[in-house]
């Protein structure tokens, strides 16, 4: 919520509080190993993460959201739906295990027009998945949150929803065994495209002071 003008912007940090930020954090397979990042807003596998490198190509830094939204348009007509193998473990302990399509584990309540009902002042992440490789599911699922906010926490999605909303402790995606991928699997976290096969996405049990506005 900092103001987009720089002058309200600066009152803004002058009247801030700093307060204590949960993390999370997202660990790769890679070549030889494995390797790890923290992320505050968003780390997932699918689409929406080869979305972000696409946004870079269509001119973000010029177009802003624009750019988006051009290249969302662009992967949702064009680029392969793949599946993927992914087991969560939910709030309650309990472990399922389904393929998704989409899989984005969250810290925040919004991002630009979706919220998604995370937020950070929980300790858990808020994980919103599209279970089919179906581009008219995931074009569902992405007007629905764009427009009817499905993932609000006051809100109890209906089993035909096109995308599912739950609150875990920590979520794995990895390829399907012996599945012929056209493309590999697109991986980010708040934004960056990682290299890696495969995702274990869970709080980091690490905390960063952030500003936020004063009460």
């Amino acid at each position: 919520k900092i103001p987009r003008d720089p002058v309200a912007a600066a009152r803004w940090l002058l009247t801030a509080r700093p307060r204590p930020v949960q993390l999370g954090k997202i660990t790769c397979c890679l070549p030889g190993g494995t390797g790890s990042w923290f992320f505050a807003m968003s780390a997932g596998m699918g689409v929406h993460a080869e979305l972000m490198a696409a946004a870079h190509r269509s001119g973000k830094a010029a177009r802003g959201r624009l750019a988006y939204f051009a290249a969302g348009l662009d992967l949702l007509l064009h680029h392969p739906l793949q599946l993927f193998e992914m087991e969560t473990t939910s709030t309650q302990g309990k472990v399922d295990r389904r393929r998704a399509s989409e899989a984005i584990a969250l810290r925040v309540a919004e991002l630009n027009f979706w919220r998604p009902g995370g937020g950070l002042d929980l300790s858990f992440l808020r994980l919103a998945s599209v279970e089919e490789g179906s581009r008219w599911r995931l074009a569902r699922a992405c007007l629905d949150a764009v427009f009817r906010s499905p993932g609000a926490r006051n809100r109890h999605s209906p089993p035909d929803a096109p995308a599912r909303y739950e609150d875990v402790l920590r979520v794995v995606c990895r390829p399907i065994s012996g599945f012929d991928y056209q493309v590999p699997l697109a991986i980010e976290a708040d934004g960056e495209v990682l290299e890696g096969t495969c995702a274990v996405i869970e709080m980091a049990g690490v905390s960063v002071q952030m500003l936020s506005a004063a009460p």
